[in-house]
């Protein structure tokens, strides 16, 4: 019953369609965006060296 309502307003105005679609697609290119960025900066992250403990120094010496 419902897909008949919203056909017969597609027919109507097919913007009710294409609002919805381009909302969809806004909100997925922003996630992507989002994820590419957050990609990009932490593969650009410095690294930290590996720290040894004081006990490691002492017993090397």
């Amino acid at each position: 019953m419902l897909t008949d309502d919203a056909t017969s307003w597609f027919a109507v105005d097919p913007v009710f369609l294409l609002v919805p679609g381009l909302v969809l697609a806004a909100t997925g290119s922003a996630f992507l965006l989002l994820a590419d960025g957050l990609r990009r900066g932490l593969r650009s992250a410095p690294v930290l060296p590996a720290t040894r403990s004081p006990r490691n120094r002492q017993a090397k010496r």
